[in-house]
This record gives C-alpha cells, sequence and structure tokens, in this order.
C-alpha cells in the first residue's frame, strides 16, 4: 500500500490512472510506436515511477522505455507540473547524467516491487542495459 498522504487523499490520482492526456497519449502513439493499451500502460508505469522518486531517499533511474514517455510527459510543462503536484505532493525534477546509473536502476526496481509488490518486466526490464539512453546523455536520474 502507498504511503503517501497526497496520494491517499487525492481524488484526481484516479484520474490520472484511468486517462493518460489525449495530446500524449496521441504523441506516445506516434513517436513511440504504442498501441492505445500499451500506451496506456506505459503511463501508469510513468506514474508509478514518479511516485517511488517522490518517497525516494536517493536517486531512482527509469528504463529506457519508461524515460522515453517521460520526456514525452515533461513536454507538457503545466500538466506535468499538476500531474506531480496531484500524485506526488511535489514537482519531480529529470536530472541528466553523464553514464547510466546501475545501482540507481536496481533501487527503482527494489521500490517498485516493495511499493506495488510486483514490477512490470515489459516496461521494466531486469537487465541493466535497459537503463536510458537518450540523446541527451540521460541518464535517467529523478529527484526532489
Amino acid at each position: 500500500m502507498i504511503e503517501h498522504n497526497v496520494i491517499q487523499n487525492s481524488d484526481s490520482i484516479q484520474h490520472f490512472y484511468r486517462e493518460c492526456p489525449p495530446a500524449l497519449l496521441a504523441r506516445l502513439k506516434e513517436r513511440l510506436v504504442y498501441s492505445d493499451g500499451e500506451a496506456r500502460i506505459a503511463w501508469t508505469e510513468l506514474l508509478r515511477f514518479l511516485i517511488v522518486c517522490s518517497q525516494a531517499d536517493g536517486s531512482l533511474a527509469p528504463s529506457k522505455l519508461i524515460d522515453e514517455v517521460w520526456h514525452e510527459a515533461i513536454l507538457h510543462t503545466r500538466d506535468y507540473a499538476a500531474l506531480c503536484m496531484a500524485l506526488c505532493g511535489h514537482f519531480i525534477h529529470h536530472t541528466p547524467t553523464a553514464e547510466p546509473d546501475p545501482e540507481a536502476y536496481t533501487r527503482t526496481l527494489a521500490s517498485l516491487m516493495r511499493t506495488y509488490g510486483y514490477v512490470n518486466d515489459v516496461y521494466w526490464p531486469m537487465k541493466h542495459a535497459a537503463l536510458a539512453e537518450c540523446p541527451g546523455r540521460c541518464g535517467g536520474r529523478c529527484t526532489d
């Protein structure tokens, strides 16, 4: 069970879990070749990642797939900022690093398992090779 007051007391969490914003859904389908169902699952996995980031003591790293979804979500700046506030209670920054961080990715997998009881291995491969490698040399770290 998630123990974050904003999440427990927010009706908007249900809205965000149910509905990926239409403009973002279209971008995911167009740019990342996701079906509607895959885009919605990827959206949910991004939300799960942001939640564990908001609760983490150290940096975490997304998978390559989730980092791509995150990049698309961040482009909708106002919606992303509102999402972070509703979901996490504060803004979750995306802080690129020079190199992927396997330890941060391992912490992410452990946090997802601890928080949700499972890890979707389609979106969170257990191999460190799945770490984000975005064109901006993003190591996929997130911080508050």
